[in-house]
């Protein structure tokens, strides 16, 4: 089991060297898609949800931007 799942996070490595030039979403992604593959998640989590509001969040707070 841990040999297989040690080969597929590989594979995540591979990609993100294959794609190094892309846009930084892309590596953040193959990321997110890594650590999701490691971590042992509730039925009911959304990690990318979790992650799209916090990168809202921060947008706001970063670019001074008001909720209407």
């Amino acid at each position: 089991m841990l040999r297989r799942q040690a080969h597929r996070l590989s594979l995540y490595v591979v990609d993100a060297v294959d794609y190094f030039d892309c846009p930084v979403a892309t590596l953040a992604y193959i990321a997110a898609r890594a650590a999701n593959e490691r971590t042992d998640l509730e039925a009911d989590a959304d990690p990318y949800g979790d992650e799209r509001a916090w990168q809202a969040e921060w947008l706001v707070r970063r670019l001074g931007l008001g909720l209407a």
